[in-house]
């Protein structure tokens, strides 16, 4: 299944989402997070652990139930 990634307002720029997971995350123009990307299923155990970790807890990460799970045949 795939997932939905989002920042809600309240970042202080840390980084660590970044450093953790450069490919879904990067500094915006305010210097706080933004997703660049939405994660691909290789990306999924970085994300989670970035939003675990988040130290104000703003990253919020969805189950899109709406994609289609690659593990699944057609």
């Amino acid at each position: 299944m795939s997932m939905k990634v989002s920042i809600v307002p309240g970042c202080v720029g840390c980084g660590l989402c970044i450093s953790l997971c450069p490919q879904v995350f990067q500094f915006g123009p305010l210097e706080t997070a933004q997703v660049v990307q939405q994660p691909s299923c290789r990306d999924r155990q970085e994300v989670e652990d970035a939003a675990a970790q988040c130290p104000v807890g703003v990253i919020r990460v969805e189950e899109n139930p709406a994609a289609p799970d690659p593990r699944t045949p057609l």
